[in-house]
């Protein structure tokens, strides 16, 4: 259903398809994915699809969306929440919908007397993912923010984090940084930006708002000494405890 090439090993057999939405078994309900940036609109069983399926299109919520999105599940409810909470409460747990939804389900539950989610009541329940807690260490860190940056690291090793994971997160970060910078440089929207690069467009918004501080040579730098702290790492050169440690004394 795309005109995208792809390999495939199946043999699609695209007219028994053809008979079934003919006349498709009525005790059935049939889900087809097509996970495609667009159909083949050309395509005879497209059309097909079309005129005999129920659509939906499932693509990732804009920043606006998630929101409102937010906003609707605890209104569903009866309860309210405030438009930092709703920040914070992206910032903290990600866009991932069933992790926003245990964390909504977890709030309203404790909100159960004044049905009210604010800032507090976020800090309070909400959990920081691994994801979080790096790209805190690497604002720190950037920021210039040693003592802070250093006790997260602490904290993410004293819970038994693999450092090399640690330091692929944060190169994924600072990378990331680099490319949301490179692109809006050359004029791309916000919007563009995260489908160029296939991420969320929140995860654009938090990295464009922290690039405008960064020349692209001290970002450029940074990933240097990423990708020479991952050589010793697995090369065994170095504890990789240590090796972590000193490079955030090094981007200072």
């Amino acid at each position: 259903m795309t005109a995208e090439k792809t390999k495939s090993r199946v043999e699609h057999n695209v007219k028994r398809l053809e008979a079934y939405l003919a006349d498709p078994v009525p005790y059935s309900i049939v889900v087809l994915t097509a996970p495609y940036e667009k159909l083949d609109e050309r395509k005879k069983i497209t059309k097909e699809l079309k005129r005999k399926a129920v659509l939906v299109e499932a693509k990732k919520l804009g920043d606006h969306e998630l929101k409102g999105w937010v906003k609707e599940r605890v209104e569903a409810s009866s309860v309210r929440i405030d438009e930092q909470a709703t920040e914070l409460l992206l910032e903290l747990a990600g866009t991932n919908l069933m992790m926003l939804t245990n964390e909504l389900d977890k709030m309203v539950l404790y909100t159960e007397a004044d049905k009210h989610i604010t800032v507090e009541v976020v800090e309070k329940l909400v959990a920081k993912s691994l994801e979080q807690n790096i790209f805190t260490l690497v604002d720190h860190v950037l920021q210039r923010k040693m003592e802070s940056a250093m006790t997260i690291l602490h904290d993410l090793l004293r819970q038994n984090e693999e450092p090399i994971k640690i330091l692929s997160v944060m190169a994924g970060q600072v990378r990331l940084m680099y490319q949301v910078k490179e692109l809006s440089r050359q004029g791309y929207s916000q919007q563009k930006i995260a489908g160029q690069l296939k991420v969320h467009p929140y995860r654009v918004k938090l990295a464009l708002e922290k690039t405008g501080k960064f020349q692209e040579r001290e970002l450029l730098s940074i990933m240097n000494d990423l990708a020479e702290a991952d050589y010793k790492m697995k090369t065994g050169q170095a504890d990789k405890a240590i090796t972590l440690e000193l490079l955030l004394l090094k981007i200072r």
